[in-house]
């Protein structure tokens, strides 16, 4: 090489004349951009860095066809014009059929001719090695056989850059590659008003395309959903992204988005003037396709059938038809990442993901039906991941929980294409090994709102088959997830069927869960007595067995009935145990259901601060997990905590994001909770009619689906709001609906506001007796219960009894008893009710005078609570 050169060099200044000549032709020679680039600023300026950088001599731009790669480097040699003496060259390699014509073709540009003893490689290496210039290969992916001698052109020419655009580097020594990625999408969490005021450059682009054809093309709030969608489903490819613009001549975007189904038949009819592989979306992947070995064409078609991100495990299960190693599974695939076909999605865990972008995998899979190869790779695709499901199923339960429901979520694309197709296929035993290894998973990620009832299609397509274990958990798990949504009478059909298939199959696990979930629905319903039964015999059913984490599951259910029914002791033991066993199981998210739990018992007792602890700590496991469901429910008690703590501006911003994210996951029970929990913010507020709106809703979507516990409190808000409006016949009404239902539920704790209330009805219509007969029921009740809160409640409205009938000391006492309960649980009085509270003070001071007010107050504060009830004993 180097004799070479020295020979040509004695040549050089015979030739030194007309390379000057040539030197001043190669100035501007680069294509005009007919239209204006949308976004790619960073790559811009990250392709500019690159090649204005001593030690890089090659700037490879790769990516998928139509993705903008030749538009790119144009920009970025418009950007370098003034950097190199002798400017840039332009050469376009697309229409070269052999990798041998890319150096005449080189010469041609440059105006060389192969003349004398050199050969034309020597005399393009002695011009170019003095040369201070760019040069710019378009299109190298099928001539890339002239790697070496592109290599050998930049070992002699220290000053010379060479930029290519290729769909696959040219893997020689030096090069540097620059991955040219689709264009911004718009990010689907912000809304449509953002869209509109900050588009993503993808939207960009589709706007000023659209405008071309159709001068008038506009973006607003009837359309930006279409457009964001649309640039969405063809992956921010430019030229896709172009083609689809180019429609709007004759259809809307809502028109157009309906066609996009099929990408492939949509996007054609680009410009004439165009390359005819940049005419339609269909020639552009066929010609990265047909530049593919036969191997490589089989593998890419079967990958087809893989949506989302996925590993090379998958890759290898899936896209080898016949039994070849992984190894040769990998060479494929890292032949196809090289020539962009798949795209690397993610490499910084344990594993590297890989994904086609949704325009490719079309392609894919139409090639795949061609090639009669669709119904084996579903096949396998389907097999694979009923694999994946039946092994992550035991981790579910275990310490390794995140790890595995990271893995799902990872693979639940994939997921639910497999169960789609064994039940379109009606692949029986597969479709319920896979939906009974996913129960679990479903319970703690999925929503009806979010697509089809898996659980109920697998059991359709179940309905002649012999009863097994496997099917009677996917019952099981059916009907814990309609109890999740509200619908209980399909609840309970499934979870009987449940019971009694596992009973005749002898699986006892399956049989004690599906009673633990009918005492669970049974307590729903109020049947408190039933559900405690139920709950157990749960246990019974499971005697004898080392299963932790089921025996944890069905103490926390007994712990809720008992809960449910007051009997705090009882609740707290079998809190404990279950507590215990799931800690010892590893089951993070039951242990935070276990919190949520205890929780309510330490609400129930008036223990506010350490109830709202206890919430926030599981909170905070259930987002480790990320379990919506668990989230939504921490949310909306939280609120309930602050709100009787009086932190009223936290409880709203809390109940909202409860009843936002139980919107989202059609969870109707805590969306009424959240509902309910607001209307009684907004009541403390005294925003009435706020509070009517919020309750009256949370009262329809109980009734809907039959909860009864939240129907009952519902009425009882509504009663405390027409009291306060002084509607005493309506609000009497409320109560005694309340009434009626909590006493048939067995539900003691609501009680207490219930008499309360309706002895403050009693004292407004001045029925002195009756309201002394409700007070004394209400104290009563909160002393048996241990409520602190209610008590003080009470003795509230006993004070209030007392000041009508002429006792002011004795009203004072228990307002003073009163103030004592509320600061030890940390619940000051409502907000609406303050100005009335504070009224009466001063009305008492002025009464009996502030000496003997502060001196009776005293008394109150400091009297034991015995103390006070004796007093009230005494009193007539």
């Amino acid at each position: 090489m180097l004799l070479r050169h020295s020979t040509i060099n004695t040549c050089k200044d015979d030739a030194m004349g007309q390379n000057d000549k040539l030197s001043l032709k190669i100035r501007q020679r680069l294509p005009a951009q007919l239209n204006r680039t949308i976004g790619r600023t960073q790559e811009i300026a990250a392709a500019t860095d690159f090649l204005l950088h001593k030690h890089v001599r090659l700037l490879t731009l790769t990516g998928p066809g139509g993705v903008g790669k030749t538009r790119l480097a144009l920009e970025v040699a418009y950007q370098l014009r003034q950097a190199f003496r002798e400017e840039i060259v332009f050469v376009q390699l697309a229409p070269l059929s052999e990798h041998t014509f890319v150096l005449p073709m080189l010469a041609q540009m440059l105006g060389i001719e192969e003349t004398g003893p050199y050969s034309l490689e020597e005399r393009l290496q002695d011009f170019l090695q003095d040369k201070h210039m760019l040069l710019i290969l378009d299109n190298f992916e099928h001539v890339l056989a002239a790697n070496i001698a592109i290599a050998e052109i930049l070992v002699v020419a220290p000053e010379l850059r060479i930029l290519v655009t290729s769909r696959e580097a040219l893997h020689i020594y030096g090069e540097q590659i620059l991955e040219v990625q689709p264009l911004t999408l718009p990010d689907p969490l912000q809304s449509s008003t953002v869209f509109l005021d900050a588009p993503s450059d993808a939207i960009k682009l589709f706007v000023e395309r659209a405008r071309a054809v159709k001068p008038g093309f506009s973006l607003h709030m009837e359309n930006i959903e279409a457009v964001s969608t649309i640039c969405t489903q063809l992956d921010g490819l430019p030229l896709a992204i172009e083609l689809a613009a180019a429609r709007s001549r004759l259809l809307t975007p809502q028109e157009l988005l309906e066609r996009l189904q099929s990408r492939l038949r949509t996007l054609v009819g680009g410009a004439r003037n165009l390359p005819s592989r940049q005419q339609t979306l269909r020639n552009t992947l066929d010609w990265s396709y047909n530049l593919l070995s036969k191997p490589e064409k089989q593998f890419f078609r079967q990958l087809g059938i893989l949506t989302g991100s996925w590993n090379l495990d998958a890759a290898t299960a899936i896209g080898l038809i016949d039994t070849a190693s992984q190894d040769e599974a990998f060479s494929l695939l890292s032949s196809l990442v090289d020539k962009s076909l798949v795209r690397v999605v993610d490499d910084t865990g344990a594993e590297t993901r890989f994904l086609l972008l949704e325009t490719i995998r079309e392609y894919s899979l139409e090639c795949l039906t061609e090639h009669g190869e669709l119904l084996a790779a579903q096949r396998r695709h389907a097999l694979y991941f009923t694999g994946i499901a039946e092994q992550s199923e035991t981790h579910l339960y275990s310490s390794e929980q995140q790890h595995w429901l990271a893995r799902l979520d990872l693979e639940a694309a994939n997921l639910w294409i497999a169960m789609r197709w064994v039940i379109k296929q009606r692949e029986i035993h597969t479709g319920q090994r896979l939906a009974s290894s996913l129960g679990r998973f479903l319970q703690l990620r999925s929503s009806l709102s979010d697509g089809h009832n898996w659980l109920e299609e697998i059991i359709a397509i179940s309905q002649d088959s012999q009863p097994g274990q496997l099917l009677a958990r996917v019952y099981y798990s059916a009907g814990t997830m309609a109890h999740l949504h509200g619908n209980l009478d399909l609840a309970r059909s499934r979870l009987e069927t449940s019971n009694q298939m596992a009973d005749q199959t002898h699986d006892k696990r399956t049989q004690a869960l599906s009673q633990g979930a009918l005492a669970l629905l049974a307590s729903h319903q109020g049947h408190y007595e039933t559900a405690r039964a139920l709950a157990e015999g749960s246990l019974e059913t499971l005697q004898g067995s080392q299963d932790r984490w089921c025996r944890g599951i069905l103490y926390s259910i007994c712990g809720n009935i008992a809960n449910q029914q007051c009997d705090f002791v009882a609740a707290q033991v079998r809190y404990k145990l279950s507590l215990h066993l799931l800690r010892q199981a590893g089951d993070v998210r039951s242990q935070a259901d276990v919190m949520v739990n205890i929780g309510h018992t330490m609400q129930q007792r008036s223990k506010f601060v350490t109830a709202h602890f206890l919430y926030q700590k599981a909170l905070l496991r259930y987002q480790q997990i990320e379990d919506r469901w668990g989230e939504v429910l921490c949310l909306n008690n939280i609120g309930h905590t602050l709100y009787l703590q009086a932190d009223y501006a936290s409880a709203h911003k809390a109940l909202m994001e409860g009843m936002e994210l139980a919107t989202s996951l059609g969870s109707k029970r805590e969306r009424a909770n959240a509902l309910l929990g607001l209307g009684r913010v907004a009541l403390s507020r005294g925003e009435t009619e706020q509070a009517l709106r919020s309750i009256k809703e949370s009262l329809r979507l109980a009734r809907e689906i039959s909860y009864q516990a939240g129907i009952a409190l519902a009425l009882c808000y509504l009663g405390d709001l027409a009291r306060l409006r002084e509607k005493y016949a309506e609000a009497k009404a409320y109560y005694t609906q309340s009434l009626s239902l909590m006493s048939t539920m067995g539900h003691q704790l609501a009680k207490v506001s219930l008499f309360y209330g309706l002895g403050c009805i009693a004292l407004a219509e001045q029925d002195y007796e009756q309201t002394g007969v409700e007070m004394r029921k209400a104290i009563q009740l909160a002393s048996q219960l241990n409520d602190a809160l209610g008590m003080a409640i009470a003795l509230e409205g006993f004070s209030l009894l007392c000041g009508r009938l002429d006792l002011p000391e004795r009203a004072v006492q228990f307002l003073g008893t009163a103030a004592n309960l509320r600061e030890n649980v940390s619940a000051p009085v409502e907000q609406v009710y303050q100005a009335t509270y504070q009224k009466r003070i001063e009305s008492y001071k002025k009464n009996i005078g502030e000496t003997a007010f502060a001196e009776n107050w005293s008394v109150g504060h400091n009297m034991s609570l015995p103390q006070t009830l004796g007093m009230i004993a005494n009193l007539p």
